[in-house]
């Protein structure tokens, strides 16, 4: 009530000044557009997130870093935090608090394995228990990634594809690996689909390599990983 009360008096108080100095509501400071907490933060009131990766279909390794990304309108105190969910969002474990809202958080992933995981933003502000945006399907987590199998020639127990840092300024280290010996393609994309750079195209050995790939422009790009029958995707963000 006391919250309601002050809203109010500012919205009085807000149109009175209007009115005398000649000037639309529109005008009014921005704090019209806000609620005032009991705890003197503000939320504003359009705040609206949505969540693009990981959004369904994805697979991340445990033990690995994956850049979660998500778009945000209106954000008034510019923090969020992060959630996932290892049962379709039913329930929720926190992966970060009051991070900044620029778009992008590294995720290292956690040793929680399931088929129905589901990633979550909210305005650090927010109490209720439904607000910000969550995947719009289950992803999976699985284990494999860089663990390797103890042995002599450290063969990876599986394909793996990751890059850092990311995001990154020009340049960045491309990191795979190759559980047998397959034809091997690493290609780049843009988001409209165009082929940007063959980073790798031949016959590999079972094994772990890297490459330094360097971006010739700022911007969002795809690098796709096929190694025989296995194909995996990466989200990778080149900044000015």
């Amino acid at each position: 009530m006391r919250t309601v009360l002050i809203i109010l008096v500012l919205l009085t108080l807000c149109v009175s000044l209007g009115a005398q100095s000649g000037e639309k509501l529109i005008n009014s400071p921005r704090i019209v557009n806000s609620l005032i907490r009991s705890d003197g933060d503000q939320m504003d009131t359009s705040d609206t997130f949505t969540v693009t990766y990981p959004n369904g279909g994805e697979t991340f390794y445990v033990g690995q870093t994956y850049t979660c990304t998500w778009r945000s309108e209106g954000t008034y105190t510019d923090y969020v935090n992060l959630y996932y969910s290892t049962n379709s969002g039913t329930d929720w474990i926190q992966i970060a608090t009051r991070e900044a809202d620029d778009g992008s958080y590294d995720w290292t992933v956690p040793n929680t394995p399931s088929e129905n995981c589901r990633f979550k933003v909210k305005d650090y502000n927010d109490t209720t228990t439904t607000g910000g945006d969550t995947s719009d399907a289950n992803f999976t987590i699985a284990t494999g990634g860089f663990k390797y199998a103890k042995t002599a020639t450290n063969v990876p127990l599986c394909f793996s594809l990751s890059n850092s840092p990311n995001p990154f300024k020009s340049a960045t280290r491309i990191a795979y690996s190759v559980k047998n010996p397959c034809n091997v393609s690493i290609k780049i994309f843009d988001l409209t689909g165009r082929e940007i750079a063959t980073v790798k195209n031949g016959t590999m050995n079972a094994g772990n390599y890297s490459i330094i790939w360097n971006a010739k422009t700022a911007g969002t790009y795809i690098c796709i990983m096929k190694a025989g029958n296995e194909t995996l995707v990466r989200r990778m963000v080149a900044i000015p």
